[in-house]
């Protein structure tokens, strides 16, 4: 898969955003930037309507997360039960009792071992992908402040609302 093909329409939409400005007609001797001011409003609207899918994707992954923690602790208990059962069926010898004790300790440190590997796992996949959503997030609200302040400029100098050139 292309990298343009892995990106969301909400990172499409900001592309498109920066695009925008970054096409916009200079005012000479300032930094200001003239432009169309329906596009830009378009494109904020689109970046609204695609900003609950970005965060429906991200209580998708926090609802993973849960069931992976769920899923791993389930296993742990199952393997807890069967070295309990097993170790229960082995105790009719004395030397055979010790080693299914033994075995059962092994079993019962590995699941918990596997447990928590799966469960740290799941918590850094889930914190790494937040913490994209949360960059993401912060350009967006980088690119907004930006736009409203060009817009502010642009209405505090006395430019025409609706007007670039």
């Amino acid at each position: 898969m292309k990298a343009a093909e892995r990106k969301s329409e909400f990172e499409q939409l900001l592309d498109e955003l920066e695009a925008a400005l970054n096409e916009g007609k200079r005012v000479p001797l300032t930094d200001l930037v003239m432009v169309n001011e329906a596009a830009i409003l378009d494109l904020f609207d689109h970046l609204r309507r695609a900003l609950p899918d970005e965060l429906q994707k991200a209580a998708w992954i926090i609802k993973d997360r849960e069931k992976i923690l769920a899923d791993a602790r389930a296993i742990a208990e199952k393997t807890v039960l069967e070295a309990q059962g097993r170790a229960g069926q082995l105790v009719s010898q004395d030397e055979v009792t010790h080693q299914a004790q033994a075995r059962a300790g092994e079993i019962v440190a590995e699941a918990q071992r596997k447990a928590a590997e799966m469960k740290d796992g799941a918590e850094a996949y889930a914190g790494d992908v937040l913490m994209r959503f949360e960059g993401e997030l912060l350009k967006v609200l980088e690119v907004i402040r930006h736009g409203k302040e060009r817009l502010n400029l642009k209405v505090r100098h006395g430019a025409p609302r609706g007007k670039t050139s």
